[in-house]
């Protein structure tokens, strides 16, 4: 049976770098949209390092390591507020977390509760922010429920786009995207990026000859039977067909420069592969990207 909580909560892992702030503002948005509480939490690793983490001797009680910690967090939530001001949300629920642990540890403990996770395409860069990008990619092929990397345009007012492949998680991702798209009152457009095939591992043999009719014939299903499941689940929200000729990674890419977020599903294995390039568009696409589990994972 489900411990979780009935009000939705949209996690955001900070670390004090401008990829953060960016990630902040856009989870404002995102939980005000939902009527959800925002929650804003870093990651405090020190502890673990064995090394001391309170002030020095004579030097002010906030100081120190946990000092800085707090510092984070407080500008966090002080920019949480001004994002919040700026869109007349005044009944926001902020909730902030000092959580000792490394990020990944952190946040995907954090993602068995949380309906989403935020966060910035890179972090620090250094030590102190222990690569909030890196955390990316690791939340994105491991976190419970759905993760959003928060990257490129964050206030284009776009359709929402998803990625279609023919595999349970893909099909969970454009679910989700109507769910989105409602919640933006845009349409969402659902595209299929078909070519030639490509061997998935090692040893595969493929065929000399193919017929390109065929195999277009062949993701058009599948594009048919995806967006008839999501509009079941969606009546209420519009859903674009959009079968395009080209490899997944760079057709995606160009359709997230009109876009107000992008959306794929992870571990595809099946007719178009979006798996392999959902880590690819969390660094190149021009808007924020949210990857979608097959299956809640969540508790």
């Amino acid at each position: 049976m489900s411990t979780r909580a009935t009000r939705e909560t949209i996690t955001v892992g900070v670390d004090g770098s401008p990829s953060s702030s960016r990630a902040i503002e856009y989870a404002v948005a995102d939980a005000v949209r939902r009527s959800a509480t925002l929650r804003l939490v870093h990651a405090f690793a020190w502890p673990y390092l064995h090394v001391p983490t309170g002030p020095a001797p004579g030097t002010p009680a906030d100081g120190g390591l946990r000092g800085q910690a707090e510092h984070v967090l407080s500008t966090a939530r002080s920019e949480a507020d001004a994002a919040a001001a700026a869109i007349a949300a005044t009944d926001l629920k902020v909730d902030v977390a000092l959580v000792d642990g490394f990020p990944v540890a952190v946040l995907m403990a954090e993602s068995t509760q949380a309906d989403m996770i935020v966060i910035g395409d890179r972090g620090l860069g250094g030590f102190a922010g222990l690569l909030l990008g890196s955390t990316a990619t690791q939340m994105i092929s491991h976190s419970h429920g759905p993760v959003t990397v928060v990257r490129g345009n964050t206030v284009r007012t776009g359709n929402v786009v998803a990625g279609v492949d023919g595999s349970a998680s893909s099909l969970a991702a454009l679910k989700f995207a109507a769910a989105e798209a409602r919640r933006r009152g845009v349409d969402v457009e659902a595209v299929m990026a078909w070519a030639r095939p490509r061997p998935t591992s090692p040893g595969d043999l493929l065929p000399l000859v193919y017929e390109p009719a065929a195999i277009e014939h062949e993701a058009r299903a599948v594009m048919s039977e995806a967006a008839s499941a999501a509009r079941a689940a969606s009546p209420d929200v519009c859903i674009i067909e959009r079968l395009v000729h080209g490899r997944a990674r760079r057709t995606l890419v160009g359709c997230s420069e009109n876009a107000s977020l992008l959306i794929v599903g992870r571990h595809t294995h099946e007719f178009g592969s979006l798996g392999s390039v959902a880590g690819a568009l969390t660094h190149h696409a021009y808007c924020p990207v949210a990857v979608v589990p097959a299956h809640d994972l969540r508790a």
